[in-house]
């Protein structure tokens, strides 16, 4: 189980989210750094924020963004294994 953050609110700070459960949270002009490990957020506020992946998590993405370029051969594998995010 997560350790909980329940009903914080984070102004002008970077913030990981890497091994928390938040709650009902508020951020305000936050950057959110995800590293790819477990994490959880329910019923949280967002206003001007920017999610910043790092580690494992950045490429990820990096990898499967090169699996939408038409180049890669993948994009059907990808369209059918995520239906709906293009």
């Amino acid at each position: 189980m997560l350790p909980k953050q329940k009903g914080n609110t984070y102004s002008n700070t970077e913030v990981t989210l890497d091994g928390r459960d938040f709650q009902d949270c508020t951020f305000n002009n936050c950057v959110l750094v995800y590293n790819g490990g477990e994490a959880a957020v329910h019923g949280c506020k967002f206003f001007g924020c920017k999610l910043q992946p790092a580690g494992s998590a950045a490429t990820t993405i990096q990898f499967l963004k090169a699996m939408t370029n038409p180049s890669s051969g993948a994009q059907q594998l990808f369209r059918s294994t995520f239906p709906g995010v293009s």
